[in-house]
């Protein structure tokens, strides 16, 4: 965000992977700047930030509690319990990112070999379960499980 924008490669992922799957993360990247993802999260963040501390300061002056010290350990459940209810429509927002930063990777590169390579090798690196339990993915899950990916990849290559 702001005026200085740019994709960090560390020297990891330049020294693990290959040109053609460098070039679909470059792409993968690209797609979530061309799909303002961040600009989009921080905004939600925020007005969900807002939403949950309007909702607190409700609760505390309706309780005649507000300014009372003794609040404080209650506000940290709430904000616990507001962010644990919050996270899998959170994550489900992300997931959607993710596909959408996918498939711009697959249209920039015109490589789907590339990107299953690259999913399959991030994959190892990083021990996921490449297909996890549905009810894992609605609740952890912030980017679409590996499988699910190499079959978009599938897809693409096939249309």
């Amino acid at each position: 965000m702001g005026r200085t924008q740019r994709i960090v490669l560390y020297d990891t992922l330049l020294q693990r992977f290959s040109r053609e799957e460098l070039l679909a993360v470059v792409a993968h990247e690209m797609g979530h700047w061309r799909g303002r993802h961040l600009a989009a999260g921080v905004a939600l963040e925020a007005l969900g930030t807002f939403a949950a501390l309007f909702l607190l300061n409700f609760a505390t002056n309706r309780m005649g509690l507000a300014g009372d010290f003794r609040i404080i350990p209650l506000a940290f459940l709430f904000m616990l319990l507001v962010t644990t209810a919050a996270a899998p429509p959170q994550n489900a927002i992300s997931r959607a990112k993710e596909r959408q930063a996918d498939a711009a990777a697959l249209e920039l590169t015109g490589n789907p070999e590339a990107v299953i390579s690259l999913q399959q090798s991030l994959a190892q690196a990083n021990l996921s379960v490449v297909r996890p339990h549905p009810l894992l993915k609605f609740a952890l899950y912030t980017h679409p499980p590996t499988m699910e990916r190499i079959e978009h990849a599938l897809e693409f290559e096939n249309n």
